[in-house]
């Protein structure tokens, strides 16, 4: 009996605080599971493999007719010069292709265009020359804009449509084809530098704009691989981590239920036990020791120990003996009783009459 008692509460002590560790077990596996699964399982490494520029600008120089305000007739256009004075305007254009490493196969395609235009009301486009192919990375071109046929241009029209215009623009654009390997990809690019050249009649100047222009770019390459992560000073694939919480978790919930499975049903028996007790309470009185009869009868069930008792108008004495709660009814030398053990077990009657009921 003692080695029996001894098992019972054993597990009695053990119960709570192992229901305690799977419980923080199911919840800190259910973080990790949380956690890993907003870890991505693989990682894009990216690494510059190559890199290009193109460059563009475009020089205006002006033929001026005499004047005194410039005392020059040829001046490096910037920024604006007066409508006026300009007889020409002659542009270089100059382009260059760099890139690191060298190009392959580099093979350039260019075609520049001119452009008379009144913004929102007509156009007028001409191709200065045909497209014309380099096999080089670096060319230049001149061009020479003369502002007598402009102004005439502009002046025909304005006539034909009947609508007076304040402002014209020039165009001046270079179409870029480029096509070369670089670090083993194919790279095509269109590039298209413009000068603009604004006339304002309204207040006679002519601004420049756009006389240098950029295209940069770096090609990159993109590599996977496993993502890792720290875990307890241990490295771990965020794949594994991710299989490891979910069997965690899986392993607590089954444990955790296995637990309360064989729990909560034994629970629930001395939970009723103290319910029918505390009813039947003013019935109830508590001794030191069991009493002495010839006869020791057990019932089945307390609730048949109160009948007995209220049958013969005998109070219930109940004895606390550590793990055993002991509950007897005297009836002349008959002693009926009942027991049950904290450790949801009862002992049986042969173990109570030989292990706590003195001999008669």
């Amino acid at each position: 009996m003692k080695a029996k008692l001894d098992k019972k509460k054993l597990l009695k002590k053990s119960a709570k605080p192992l229901l305690i560790v799977l419980s923080a077990l199911l919840i800190l596996s259910l973080t990790a599971v949380v956690f890993t699964y907003q870890l991505p399982v693989e990682l894009e490494i990216k690494r510059n493999i190559a890199s290009y520029k193109q460059e563009a600008t475009y020089t205006c120089v002006a033929k001026l007719h005499p004047n005194i305000i410039y005392e020059t007739t040829i001046l490096p256009l910037k920024d604006k010069v007066f409508l006026r004075l300009v007889k020409n305007i002659n542009v270089t254009f100059t382009y260059s292709f760099k890139s690191s490493p060298l190009g392959e196969n580099t093979s350039i395609v260019y075609e520049p265009r001119f452009i008379v235009e009144s913004p929102g009301l007509w156009s007028k486009s001409f191709n200065l020359q045909e497209p014309i192919k380099v096999n080089s990375t670096i060319f230049t071109y001149n061009t020479s804009i003369n502002m007598g046929w402009v102004n005439s241009l502009i002046a025909n029209i304005t006539r034909e449509i009947g609508v007076h215009t304040s402002k014209c623009e020039i165009l001046i654009i270079t179409d870029i084809y480029l096509s070369t390997n670089l670090a083993g990809r194919n790279l095509t690019k269109h590039f298209t530098p413009m000068l603009r050249l604004t006339l304002e009649y309204g207040s006679g100047i002519i601004t420049i704009s756009g006389l240098s222009h950029e295209d940069k770019s770096t090609i990159t390459e993109t590599n996977r691989r496993e993502a890792y992560l720290q875990a307890f000073g241990f490295t771990v694939k965020v794949s594994d981590a991710r299989m490891i919480s979910q069997s965690l978790s899986i392993a607590s919930i089954a444990a955790l239920g296995f637990m309360l499975f064989m729990v909560k049903p034994k629970l629930g028996e001395q939970n009723k036990l103290k319910t029918l007790i505390k009813k039947y309470s003013d019935i109830i009185i508590d001794v030191d020791e069991p009493p002495n009869t010839s006869s020791l009868i057990r019932v089945n069930s307390l609730k048949d120990l109160f009948k007995i008792a209220q049958g013969i108008e005998k109070p219930v004495l109940h004895v606390n003996k550590g793990e055993i709660e002991e509950f007897y009814v005297v009836g002349g030398s008959d002693t009926y009783y009942y027991s049950y053990c904290l450790l949801y077990t009862s002992p049986s009657p042969r173990d109570l009459s030989t292990s706590r009921m003195p001999s008669s």
